[in-house]
């Protein structure tokens, strides 16, 4: 589950899927 009021939480969150799929990013797949 998400916390949408920690902004900081959620962009942690997304640096950790980025650190961990690349080197192929995987932006596209979360539109």
């Amino acid at each position: 589950k998400l916390e949408k009021d920690d902004p900081n939480g959620f962009h942690n969150y997304i640096e950790m899927l980025k650190s961990y799929q690349l080197p192929q990013p995987q932006t596209d797949d979360w539109k």
